[in-house]
């Protein structure tokens, strides 16, 4: 029985090294495709952090497995209606922005022609003009949004002392009219932007 028990106890030792072998080579085997499919996924990541700052270009490369191929085409069909829909956005805003300037220059003029005559007329074309010009304000404002759609804008400072006076000085009149007063309290500091 000697022999025989010493028979199995190495077929045993033979079975678990062979074990601990076929184990350790899933494991590398796992580990190197575990790693291949991650270098392919960075395609996949990299498309998306350019395209998250703005590189409406960046596109996932279509290659590696079924399932990397299928995310890397969603992603890239995406990315190409985002592309068109941000474009169009663009385009509208910059033609309705600039077809808006030429009936506003219009109405400008014939509202100084009409001041001239002074009187009431005079008084109610300064008060429309003054209107007219916070239109014009508002159709710079969508060009300016139309060049600033983008992932880096470029941004302006703003002097908030003088932004309040001028809302102030804007509603102070509709404001009588509603019977109500507008006032701005206080004094800023010097310099708030």
């Amino acid at each position: 029985t000697g022999a025989v028990q010493a028979n199995v106890h190495r077929s045993w030792l033979r079975l678990g090294l062979i074990g601990l072998a076929v184990f350790a080579a899933g494991l590398a085997l796992a580990w190197f495709f575990a790693t291949w499919f991650a270098r392919k996924l960075e395609g996949v990541r990299d498309a998306s952090s350019a395209l998250g700052r703005g590189d409406l270009g960046a596109r996932a490369p279509d290659e590696g497995p079924r399932e990397l191929r299928e995310v890397a085409a969603t992603f890239n069909t995406m990315a190409a209606t985002l592309t068109a829909n941000l474009e169009a956005q663009r385009d509208f805003l910059a033609n309705a922005s600039h077809e808006l300037r030429t009936p506003l220059t219009g109405l400008k003029l014939r509202l100084e022609a009409l001041k001239e005559q002074g009187g009431e007329v005079g008084a109610q074309a300064e008060k429309a003009e003054a209107e007219l010009d916070r239109l014009s304000e508002l159709v710079d404002g969508l060009l300016e949004l139309a060049r600033a759609s983008s992932a880096d804008p470029t941004g302006r400072s703003v002097d908030l002392t003088e932004a309040a006076r001028a809302a102030v000085q804007r509603w102070t009149e509709p404001a009588e009219r509603a019977g109500k007063r507008l006032r701005l309290a206080g004094e800023a500091p010097a310099g708030v932007w």
